[in-house]
């Protein structure tokens, strides 16, 4: 399950550095997060803390966490 979580994530928020035009480097310099963190989060290596998550969503201005749209379909019953 955190597999899914980490990798929908890693997808917004390469979105997000995309449309905003945020490098790793910007983002770390508005963030506070060192640029390798971001990376390694970017790219689904690590789960980042509910701090860091925060930290990237205030620099962007809106939510990066997926929520309950990351989990597998479940099987039908």
């Amino acid at each position: 399950m955190s597999a899914h979580y980490g990798q929908a994530l890693a997808r917004s928020l390469d979105r997000a550095m995309s449309s905003t035009g945020h490098t790793l480097r910007t983002l770390a310099d508005a963030t506070g997060v060192t640029h390798s963190t971001i990376s390694r989060v970017a790219n689904g290596r690590v789960m980042p803390d509910l701090g860091t998550i925060a930290r990237l969503e205030a620099a962007f201005g809106f939510q990066l966490w997926p929520g309950p749209a990351a989990l597998p379909p479940s099987p039908s019953l």
